[in-house]
């Protein structure tokens, strides 16, 4: 009987080693599994942050385009307006030289 209480005994202590060193073994594999999911947020917030500065420089680049784009079409509508103005000049010069042209030949 007192070899059986020993063996239970010695049993009971190899559970309870055992016990402590899975406990360890999970609260190591616990921790780790803490230590990689913060690793997986701070990937996953680095990946939003480099979107976003991504998304922020294409904005700025269209900005950029749509503001060319618009001193285009200024630099068009201006242009247009100067060629007008020209034409009107052109147009009274040579009024103004055949009338010129007329007091000459008349005159």
């Amino acid at each position: 009987m007192a070899a059986m209480l020993r063996r239970t005994y010695a049993q009971a202590e190899a559970l309870a080693a055992d016990r402590a060193r899975l406990k360890i073994l999970v609260e190591n594999r616990h921790a780790r599994v803490e230590l990689l999911q913060a690793r997986i947020q701070q990937m996953r917030r680095r990946e939003a942050r480099r979107r976003r500065a991504e998304k922020a420089a294409a904005d700025a680049l269209l900005g950029v385009k749509e503001l060319e784009a618009r001193r285009y079409q200024k630099l068009a509508e201006l242009t247009e307006s100067d060629m007008e103005d020209l034409r009107m000049c052109v147009a009274a010069l040579a009024a103004e030289n055949s009338k010129l042209k007329k007091k000459t030949e008349g005159g």
